[in-house]
């Protein structure tokens, strides 16, 4: 026991970190934007397409990167994955083409996959059987106090020297630490060393009761679902489409805020110090927003949180146009976290409805069908924003709608009658005793 758990623990404890630092790289793009724009000549929309090649890569590697770590030594592989932080924004000390940062930003995207939430969440649901939600929310913590640290220190450096000696800095930075973090802790899945996950109980008594009442309201945790599914029949399974689908919608709504957030506050007669402060607050209220999330879906199940979050995105981001100035900008920022479930959804809900077995190829489709809507989610927010002269009402109201989609399919799929379907699937696939 002693042995699985320190190796898995130090294990997701560098992945958490890897994932903090290279998610802040995504903040590090946002505050850069303008002053890129300024010194590339190109418009918002074609700055915007940074998030687009990086999602790209993102699309293209998930695909790949369940199989990919659970056959190499992801201690390599998340090494060599940390160079492209150093290589986009070192590029830009030396180089004014926007050309040249979509293509880093692409292999950035290469790099996101397995630095960020992607591998993490295989890990974690790989060496822990229990509470898999909660502790999935522990890298959104750390995310949210780099980014409230950073964020503003980051601004005010690029304000006093520069946004090309900020940029150079700032990748440094996030490349050092993936490296460290890779080298010193980051190791392969438990069935590598002949290890059981760690049985910790975090969060049983509650799974137990909600599950014995409210059987629909709540999937079985990886332990109690075996499931001998093998992965290609999940394609002939209804409900394997509708999470994928919502993994691609929630990652748009979630696109459409996050990607141009530094000019939607700045939209709202916010200046780039600001702005910068009301990011801040955002990773701050993110640090209890999104680990809550983890939590009810513990607790109250999937089926519940879900619906609660999706219910708060739809409201703020539909009444968007009511919020002005500084004090609807706090507002926003308090709440605009909502939207960032959807960094969880594929690591929460999916091992939890066809169990270990197959997670990590299961998450990392899921990330790419993510991957998907983040692509296409930041460029079309900004147009969405041309189109409404310069606000962002119409590209939230999109993203409120999504929302709305989402409570619809959510109460139409998430049933007892599905898991029972599941669990009748199963039985054509286990192995007599």
């Amino acid at each position: 026991m002693a042995t699985n758990a320190k190796r898995g623990v130090l294990c997701v404890v560098a992945a958490s970190v890897n994932t903090a630092f290279f998610s802040f790289g995504s903040s590090v793009i946002l505050l850069l934007m303008k002053p890129l724009v300024e010194a590339t000549g190109c418009s918002f929309p074609q700055a915007t397409m940074m998030f687009s090649f990086m999602t790209m890569g993102v699309a293209f590697t998930a695909l790949f990167a369940g199989k990919i770590i659970a056959s190499f030594n992801p201690k390599i592989i998340l090494m060599i994955s940390s160079l492209p932080a150093l290589l986009l924004f070192g590029s830009m000390s030396v180089t004014d083409s926007i050309y040249v940062f979509w293509a880093l930003s692409f292999l950035f995207g290469v790099s996101i996959v397995f630095m960020g939430p992607t591998t993490n969440q295989i890990f974690i649901t790989s060496w822990f059987a229990k509470g898999t939600g909660t502790i999935i929310t522990v890298a959104h913590v750390l995310t949210g106090l780099v980014a409230t640290v950073m964020t503003p220190i980051l601004a005010m450096f690029i304000t006093s020297h520069g946004y090309k000696t900020g940029a150079l800095y700032a990748g440094i930075g996030i490349t050092g630490i993936g490296l460290l973090m890779s080298l010193l802790f980051i190791c392969k899945l438990p069935s590598a060393y002949g290890l059981e996950p760690i049985s910790w109980n975090i969060g049983k008594n509650k799974e137990e009761k909600v599950k014995g009442n409210n059987s629909d309201l709540v999937w079985g945790t990886p332990a109690d679902e075996p499931y001998a599914i093998p992965v290609k029949r999940f394609f002939r399974i209804p409900v394997f489409y509708f999470v994928m689908i919502s993994a691609f919608l929630l990652t748009v709504a979630n696109g459409l805020y996050y990607y141009n957030s530094s000019l939607i506050f700045q939209s709202m007669g916010l200046d780039l110090v600001e702005t910068s402060y009301v990011l801040s607050l955002t990773h701050i209220a993110s640090m209890v927003l999104a680990p809550l999330f983890g939590i009810l879906c513990d607790s109250i199940g999937s089926k519940r949180a879900i619906l609660l979050y999706s219910t708060v995105g739809a409201v703020l981001f539909l009444s968007f146009g009511l919020l002005n100035g500084m004090t609807g900008a706090i507002i926003l920022a308090l709440l605009c976290n909502i939207s960032q479930f959807s960094l969880f959804y594929s690591g929460v809900v999916m091992p939890k409805l066809f169990g270990t077995k197959n997670s990590p190829v299961i998450i990392s489709w899921g990330f790419t069908f993510a991957a998907i809507g983040s692509t296409v989610s930041g460029t079309i927010g900004a147009y969405l924003a041309v189109l409404g002269g310069g606000k962002y009402v119409t590209t939230l109201f999109v993203a409120g709608i999504i929302y709305v989609l989402v409570i619809a399919f959510t109460l139409l799929f998430f049933t007892k009658r599905t898991k029972e379907k599941m669990q009748e699937i199963d039985k054509d696939y286990q192995v007599p005793a």
